[in-house]
């Protein structure tokens, strides 16, 4: 197994940046080179800013950098004209109410969201039909709107509510309980828990949680997650005499989630590398052997997810087989029995399947776009709810009588509302809507097919105002994600939004290493595969390009996380196509990835730099190793956030540090880091919303391009 080998030179050089003429007189900060070589594949490699890895919490000297790169870039961009009215703008679309679909509890409705011109989402409490009011408000945890609800769910008997909170944007959760009849908070609140939610027992007498053990003090933000586990709490007990239900030593670095039967007889884990995944284990309640009803599958992609309980009967859906996705099957009183199928996809993806009681309830990607199918578990006959456009469908609750869906709702240019599906009727309806400045029809969604150049057949979103008519002149911001097997589908960006009122054109790519065609187009865009999402991204514009809807140097990258990563490709291997780059929380050094945050749970999907037959793959694309004195790189604007748990901003620190010293001093490069976020914010709307202006003042500002149209 190769191991990095690293080498500290005695010497600590400091050099600054290229230091100049930009617009605006813009000056780099000075940037300290502390060089380290590490001795990889045989070969030597420089990383001379292996120093800005430490946290700044922890290390005055980066905290000290992070200031200055933050005061440079914001010299800049409050200097851009356009950017009040993109501000402007951004409120009108972002500021505004938000609502969760309702739960009823007896006669109290709950449900989550934002009142017009809230920072964070409160809890909303309506007893028999009065008016709702907040039950949990943020701000009153946090004046600055820094602690956001993460979470939230009643107890069985409807007496308790556990809710998760989150502060500066961690992925960290702690979770509290509340008598909900007198409003009081109990003594117990459970700490170090991830990616899952807490549940409750059938009893309403102890939650269920996973958790990390405790990391070391100062390491919070920084360390790696590892043997995870889950825990049973029985309420009014300290959280240290919390047992532990279950764990998988034999795998450290795997996630799984758990959740409890509608009925409350059985705990469901799901198990993988991602979460999910294909190992099931059952245990029936209070204290049953753990039934393994699937052989475990160590093969990456493949996965069961729990799709609820009828008495004995446990339902999941699955990719295993080669067939294509399914809903199975098994009986929990004939374990020996084999998987039935319930629903085949016919050549889609299951987003999502659940069911109630006899009605099995799916959402099925099929070109990249979501549908909803109504499914009868016995006869397996279909009824297909009819959306109102191309989108993606959130948040589907049933009527206790079957006879009414209700789901939330979004594309490009619709915002999230809530509809209504009455099955009798056929009929489909808006149930709530937010009072938003944007008028979906003034919008055009086209979706082209064209072929990359390995062959594949590629799909491609293309989103403007209907007044424009594309040229070689129109800006195209440009986006994609490829990898883990997520999918995207059409939703509502304000951003985006903002950016086809300023006159430019949206793509969105769907590229290969996703899961919106399935498993085999996951693999297509994988560890030693990964170059193809990157040649797939390149060839959506040069289609575009084509068609004389832009032209080189018009096209603006943009994307988050392991998007970012594909905006770092494109500067390095395509900067000539791009008039300006915009990596988000971004993934950018493929080589010391697995060194901090969450980067070795990624190792399935990258490759391990540790693997011989990996490392020179990674080394090919990474782009923090791949930038090159003398190249012409566009202007970039690097944002990152300093409570990034998930991907470290090091790898944003380290790619600014460095393109700052190769780049041409008349292109501006900024990094801008905000405090008191995380991977998605976490923040309030209003931080947001300025750096949302940030980006599109920036893109505005390299394009030559004018301001939005002031909409109230």
């Amino acid at each position: 197994m190769h191991r990095f080998c690293f080498v500290w030179l005695l010497t600590i050089l400091a050099c600054v940046a290229p230091a100049g003429a930009t617009t605006g007189g813009l000056d780099y900060p000075a940037t300290p080179v502390q060089p380290v070589q590490d001795r990889v594949g045989g070969q030597r490699l420089s990383d001379p800013y292996r120093w800005l890895e430490q946290d700044p919490r922890q290390s005055a000297a980066v905290a000290t950098w992070v200031a200055a790169q933050n005061a440079t870039s914001r010299r800049f961009l409050d200097g851009i004209a356009a950017r009040a009215a993109i501000v402007t703008r951004l409120q009108a679309l972002a500021k505004v109410e938000s609502r969760s679909l309702p739960r009823r509890v007896g006669n109290r409705t709950f449900y989550s969201g934002r009142a017009a011109g809230d920072e964070q989402v409160s809890l909303w409490l309506a007893v028999d039909g009065h008016p709702a009011r907040r039950l949990l408000d943020p701000l009153r945890w946090d004046a600055k709107g820094r602690i956001a609800l993460s979470g939230w769910n009643i107890s069985p008997d409807g007496r308790y509510l556990a809710y998760g909170t989150r502060s500066s944007g961690s992925d960290w959760r702690s979770w509290q309980v509340m008598d909900i009849a007198s409003e009081t908070l109990l003594p117990d609140q459970l700490r170090w828990n991830k990616f899952s939610d807490a549940f409750w027992s059938a009893d309403s007498r102890s939650l269920y949680y996973t958790r990390f053990p405790e990391p070391a003090m100062g390491s919070e933000f920084t360390a790696g997650n590892r043997d995870q586990y889950l825990a049973r709490h029985v309420l009014g007990t300290p959280a240290a005499q919390d047992s532990v239900v279950y764990a998988q030593p034999e795998t450290p670095d795997h996630l799984f989630q758990a959740g409890l039967s509608g009925n409350g007889r059985w705990l469901v884990i799901n198990s993988g590398y991602t979460g999910g995944g294909a190992f099931v284990g059952i245990r029936a309640l209070p204290g049953g052997p753990l039934w393994r009803p699937f052989q475990r599958s160590e093969r990456v992609g493949v996965r069961y997810r729990y799709a609820g309980a009828r008495d004995d009967r446990l339902y999941f859906q699955t990719n295993e087989g080669g067939r294509g996705d399914r809903v199975v099957m098994v009986r929990a009183d004939q374990p020996e029995a084999a998987p039935q199928e319930i629903f085949a996809s016919d050549g889609g993806v299951i987003k999502q399947a659940f069911v109630s009681d006899s009605l099995l309830v799916v959402t099925l990607l099929q070109d990249a776009a979501d549908h909803v199918l109504l499914v009868d578990a016995d006869t397996g006959k279909r009824e297909e709810v009819r959306l109102p456009d191309k989108g993606s469908v959130h948040a589907i609750t049933v009527a206790d009588d079957r006879t009414s869906v209700d789901f939330q709702f979004t594309s490009f240019a619709r915002p999230t509302a809530q509809w209504r599906y009455t099955r009798a009727k056929q009929a489909l309806l808006p149930i709530w809507q937010p009072a938003v400045s944007v008028t979906p029809q003034d919008y055009v969604t086209e979706q082209l097919r064209f072929r990359a150049r390995d062959g594949k057949l590629l799909s491609m979103f293309v989103v403007r105002r209907g007044d424009l008519q594309p040229s070689s002149r129109t800006p195209v911001l440009l986006r994609g994600y490829g990898g883990f097997g997520l999918n995207s589908t059409p939703s509502f960006s304000a951003e985006d939004v903002a950016w086809m009122d300023m006159g430019g054109l949206y793509a969105y790519v769907t590229l290969p290493g996703g899961g919106e065609y399935g498993e085999a187009w996951h693999r297509a865009g994988m560890r030693e595969r990964k170059q193809a999402v990157f040649d797939a991204y390149f060839d959506a514009a040069d289609q575009l390009i084509a068609r004389g809807w832009t032209a080189p140097g018009r096209v603006v990258a943009s994307g988050a996380s392991n998007g970012g990563l594909l905006v770092g490709a494109a500067i390095t291997q395509r900067p000539g196509l791009l008039g300006a780059a915009l990596p988000d929380v971004a993934v950018l050094d493929m080589l010391r990835y697995p060194h901090f945050g969450n980067g070795a749970l990624w190792s399935e999907e990258y490759g391990s730099p540790d693997d011989p037959k990996m490392l020179p793959v990674l080394l090919a694309y990474s782009p923090y190793h791949n930038l090159r004195a003398g190249q012409a790189y566009p202007p970039t604007l690097i944002t990152t956030a300093d409570t990034d748990d998930r991907v470290a901003p090091a790898h944003s620190f380290k790619f600014a540090a460095r393109l700052q010293s190769v780049a041409a001093a008349d292109v501006p490069v900024l990094l801008s880091v905000v405090e008191g976020a995380g991977h998605g914010g976490g923040g309030g709307v209003s931080q947001a919303v300025q750096a949302g202006a940030d980006r599109l003042a920036f893109a505005a500002q390299a394009l030559d391009m004018p301001a939005p149209p002031i909409t109230k």
